[in-house]
This record gives structure tokens, sequence and C-alpha cells, in this order.
């Protein structure tokens, strides 16, 4: 222990390890910034959580408020609907559980899950079930939307659809056999998944972002090319398919804040054309 009137006695106080014994008697050594960065990750997952139940809460009730009726008896919006509740109870259950028996430190960093009862774990069982039709649903509205940008076309439709389709399916195979491995050894708490899981789980989810890019870049893709074709036949104005273009851009390829604010800029010198217009 340094000094304590030295400058380095605040930093050691703020760093200083400590033992612990784990579920199988063992001494292990931890530290006050592990402990620190497990409370800070488990508060960071919380606000995203609690902003993502508002957020689908909101675009659930303008989907419902907003859509015609004979809209909302399309598959679009049977699937992008489900979608939303299902997102909306998987961030539900995800800030049950973390906020929940599961997180305590005994449980995370020692080992002692048989402290949880059947109850306090129900919300994995519901939460990987829940998981499983989530990416179904996902992946099928991609491909219908897909399909949607390019109605004129059956042939590429049905290149696209039979494509898409079957990198699905694929992809869903992976994580469906992902979750279901995790509802079984939460089921068994053995503390522990396959040997065959880790290489399942990374294979899921570069095929996940696989189907999402190329969906996501055909359907901007499109777009781009409507655009194109309604400026060659004297349709100038700035309208929604540019702020769906923009939005898909965004929000699907690049989930960065260039494109809003190219967005807005372009906003501005269109208000400010119109403006030196009249």
């Amino acid at each position: 222990m340094p000094d304590p009137n030295s400058p380095e006695f605040p930093d050691w106080v703020a760093n200083q390890s400590f033992n612990l014994t784990d579920i199988t008697g063992t001494s292990d050594i931890f530290n006050l910034p592990v402990i620190d960065q497990f409370i800070q990750w488990t508060g960071r997952s919380l606000i995203i959580f609690g902003l993502n139940i508002g957020l689908t809460a909101m675009m659930t009730v303008v989907l419902l408020l907003l859509t015609k009726p004979e809209k909302r008896r399309t598959p679009v919006f049977a699937l992008n609907l489900s979608g939303l509740i299902l997102e909306f109870l998987r961030n539900v259950l995800s800030a049950i559980l973390y906020d929940g028996p599961t997180r305590h430190i005994g449980v995370y960093f020692l080992g002692a899950t048989t402290t949880i009862t059947t109850a306090e774990i129900s919300p994995v069982y519901i939460y990987t079930v829940i998981t499983m039709f989530w990416y179904i649903l996902i992946i099928s509205s991609l491909i219908v939307q897909v399909r949607v940008v390019f109605g004129a076309e059956a042939k590429a439709r049905l290149y696209l659809t039979l494509g898409f389709a079957l990198l699905g399916l694929t992809t869903v195979a992976f994580v469906l056999t992902q979750e279901a491995d995790i509802f079984k050894f939460t089921l068994e708490a053995n503390g522990g998944a396959d040997s065959w899981y880790d290489w399942v789980s990374i294979t899921g989810r570069i095929l996940w972002a696989v189907v999402i890019g190329l969906c996501s870049a055909v359907f901007v893709g499109k777009l781009i090319y409507l655009i194109h074709r309604r400026q060659k036949m004297g349709f100038k104005g700035f309208g929604p398919l540019q702020v769906i273009l923009i939005m898909g851009s965004q929000c699907l390829i690049v989930p960065r804040i260039h494109l809003t604010l190219l967005s807005l800029i372009y906003s501005c010198l269109r208000d400010c054309r119109f403006l030196l217009r009249h």
C-alpha cells in the first residue's frame, strides 16, 4: 500500500484487488474496475432496452394510425407489425433479465446459478422462443419488400426471391440452431453450451449481416434507379422516394449521421431557392 499522503494513493484505492470464492470453492482475484465495468455495461444495456421499448411502441402506434385500410391487408404490413410487437417484447424481457437476479455479481462472476429459481429464469425461455420467430419475420419482411420494389419486373423479382429465400433459409437454420442450444443449456442449468455453439453462432451472425446488407443494397439501389428515371421524365421535386432513400441508406446500409446532415443541407438549399424565386 502506498503512502496515504502520496498522489498515487487514490488510484490505489480505486483499483485495489480482493479475493472471492466461486461456486467450486476456488478463490478468484478481482478488482474494483471489473465490478465498475460490469455495472456500467448493465446500465448502458438497460438504457438501450428502454429506448427500443419506446421506439417500437411509438412505431407500432404510428403504423396502425397512418396506414390506409386497404394497405393493412398486405403481407408487408402484417410482417412489419408482427416484427415490431415481437421486438417490443424482446426488449421488455431483456430489461427484466438485466434488472433481475441473473445479473447479480454472485451469479455473473462466481457461477452461483443455483440461487436462481425457475420463475426468475423463465424470461430467458420466452425471449428465446420469441427471438426465433423474430428472425423469421425480419428476413421474410426484407424479401417481401424486395419483391414489392421489383413488382414491374417479373424475371428479376423471381430470381431475387429465389436467391434471397435460399440465403434466408440458411440463415434461419443457423440462428434457430443457436437459439435452440441456448434454450437447452439454460433449461439444463449446466452453465455451458455445446462445443459447436461458437462456430454456429458466428456463422449465423455473418449470414444475418449478409442477408440484411444485400436486401438493403438491392432495395436502395432500386430506389436510386426509380428516382433517376423520374428525373428523366421531368419530376425534379423532393418527394417521398427521396426521403425513403435517405432513411434506407442511413438506417440499413450506412448507420451514420452523414446522410442525415446531407438531407438537411439539401432541404435548406431547396428552401432558399424557393424563397429567392418568390
